[in-house]
């Protein structure tokens, strides 16, 4: 099955016609699922105070419920950069994000610079633009963040906020992260935190790794809050 998927995935991918059909087809069923749905929101003020604050936040989610990023943020797209692996998988997440009206930064594969991404970022959120990642992807491990977040915080100023989604009935992918593809007539929980730590400006190797640890964490333990609310559990 695992093979037939990536099978499928690749064709779709190099063929231009039949990838932006997928594009429409998914945006749809994710609209579908938003008017189907019961959703269930929590934490956009404090997310609406930072911004009223700060200008633009960091906003951080799992890879495996990053078909629920289209709905990280409300208000007006164009003021969010989302970032994605310049890969197949990630090119076509960032074309249903761009669906969406999110703009989209590609990050180059392992082994490429990525400091025209980095500084489109920075800059980003210098002019009032807030940033949205799937912190483990694009190729895992799952549930284990990476640490660009924290230095985007630490160079900027800008806060960290988590984003967790939770739906009761899902689609489970047989990928890495064993990916939740939403299904509609279902129940559907959002929640946003501010990570509740304040980024130095001078890090060590060993303090990146403690705050990575402790984001890691306590986008887990806000992940598996929602999930409960929805009743699903690991």
């Amino acid at each position: 099955m695992n093979q037939s998927l990536t099978n499928l995935r690749r064709g779709i991918a190099n063929s231009p016609a039949l990838n932006r059909g997928a594009v429409k087809a998914f945006v749809a069923w994710l609209r579908f699922v938003r008017r189907t749905s019961h959703w269930d929101e929590d934490g956009w003020v404090e997310v609406e105070q930072a911004l009223a604050e700060h200008g633009a936040v960091v906003m951080i989610v799992w890879h495996q419920r990053s078909f629920l990023a289209p709905f990280c943020f409300h208000g007006d797209p164009q003021d969010v950069i989302h970032l994605h692996a310049e890969a197949r998988a990630g090119n076509f997440a960032g074309a249903i994000l761009r669906e969406f009206g999110y703009r989209t930064v590609a990050l180059a594969r392992k082994g490429h610079t990525n400091a025209s991404a980095l500084k489109e970022v920075l800059s980003g959120l210098k002019q009032g633009a807030s940033v949205g990642i799937a912190v483990d992807g694009p190729k895992g491990p799952a549930r284990s963040a990476k640490s660009f977040p924290i230095q985007w915080s630490r160079i900027s100023g800008k806060p960290i906020f988590l984003y967790a989604a939770a739906v009761r009935r899902v689609w489970v992918w047989p990928t890495w992260d064993k990916q939740h593809l939403p299904m509609p007539w279902t129940r559907v929980a959002l929640a946003w935190r501010r990570w509740d730590q304040d980024v130095t400006r001078k890090l060590s190797e060993a303090e990146m790794e403690e705050y990575r640890l402790a984001l890691s964490q306590a986008l887990d333990a806000l992940t598996e809050e929602v999930d409960a609310r929805v009743g699903r559990y690991r």
